[in-house]
């Protein structure tokens, strides 16, 4: 453990809601005092060595706070006990802090170089800029990383409330499965975006709509429990002859009238509700990967090997990503992205 009680860390802004720690105050309030004390300073050398030892020390921080963050991925997804929603909405503030204030230390520390009309210093100034860069994109990644172990998090519990009876009776009856996830997903957007400042509210609920839609047509493909008993589609079947050795590819449905009538209406669902809160081209993007789902699962290979192909074409850069997917990971979902 790097903290022993991580949630005695723990601030609320009394304004909007944020979850915090003291972390970033102690580390800018250390490094602004001690650029002061040099500020006066005419010697270049000097300047960039601390200037040097700033950047060094803010990308320790980040390292520090991602494989911290490392750490509580490795525990069960859905866990959140001892503060663990709490503190990883902390982590992810943290790094939007750092971000905002890299941006103006970077800006502030080179415009005096940038702005000499000699051009060695002008140099001196881009210089600088540099420097920040590295650890600028360690504590963008540091935060994203928060944020998607928050997805996966929100994810988990729709997995229990909804994927994982797809196929059940009860899932096809219609008997409010979907309502129960949604008002799970809902309850918890309510709270992490009260936690999480607006720097990440874009970025989660995108990594949240992408890991909802993307597990539960990943569950689709990989069909019911071995004890409902269903006809392979053609196209699973060739995957999994080329997947063979994954244990995670399990048969596919050819799928019912019953079985479409209610994906259609989970789906109007999940459509209306992340509606809410992202653009229509992002929702479009990930909505329509269920319609390349219901087609490759009801229609002959020879015809979802046509339209995979047409995918590719579309996105070649994408073919070696999706190769890597379907023949390791079985997450061959991405196929259709």
């Amino acid at each position: 453990m790097f903290i022993s009680k991580p949630d005695a860390l723990f601030q609320q802004h009394q304004n909007n809601g944020a979850l915090y720690t003291s972390v970033p105050v102690d580390v800018w309030e250390t490094i602004n005092q001690h650029r002061n004390l040099i500020a006066s300073s005419p010697d270049t050398a000097i300047n960039l060595h601390m200037i040097h030892s700033f950047a060094a020390c803010l990308h320790n921080v980040a390292d520090w706070m991602t494989e911290y963050i490392a750490s509580l991925c490795k525990s069960d997804t859905a866990s959140t006990e001892d503060h663990g929603l709490e503190l990883i909405c902390c982590l992810a503030n943290d790094a939007a802090v750092h971000v905002e204030e890299l941006l103006r230390f970077s800006e502030s520390s080179s415009q005096w170089w940038l702005r000499d009309k000699n051009r060695n210093l002008q140099a001196v100034g881009q210089r600088v800029q540099k420097l920040f860069e590295a650890p600028l994109e360690a504590h963008l990644r540091c935060g994203r990383r928060c944020i998607a172990r928050l997805a996966e998090i929100v994810s988990h519990d729709v997995h229990v409330a909804l994927v994982s009876k797809l196929y059940s009776k009860e899932w096809i009856s219609g008997s409010g499965l979907t309502e129960v996830a949604i008002a799970t997903i809902s309850d918890y957007l309510k709270d992490l975006r009260t936690f999480l400042l607006p720097f990440w509210t874009e970025e989660l609920l995108h990594s949240v709509l992408r890991e909802v839609i993307l597990n539960y047509a990943i569950a689709l493909l990989q069909g019911p429990p071995a004890s409902i008993p269903t006809k392979s589609s053609q196209l699973f079947s060739l995957l999994r002859s080329f997947s063979s050795h994954s244990p995670a590819i399990s048969q596919a449905p050819l799928l019912n009238e019953l079985a479409i009538s209610r994906i259609s209406a989970d789906m109007s669902m999940l459509n209306a509700f992340f509606g809410q809160f992202v653009n229509a081209n992002t929702l479009f993007e990930h909505m329509s990967i269920m319609s390349d789902v219901l087609l490759m699962l009801t229609v002959d290979c020879d015809v979802a090997i046509q339209y995979a192909t047409s995918r590719f074409e579309e996105l070649p850069l994408a073919i070696e990503v999706i190769a890597s997917l379907v023949f390791s990971d079985s997450r061959f979902i991405i196929l259709f992205l």
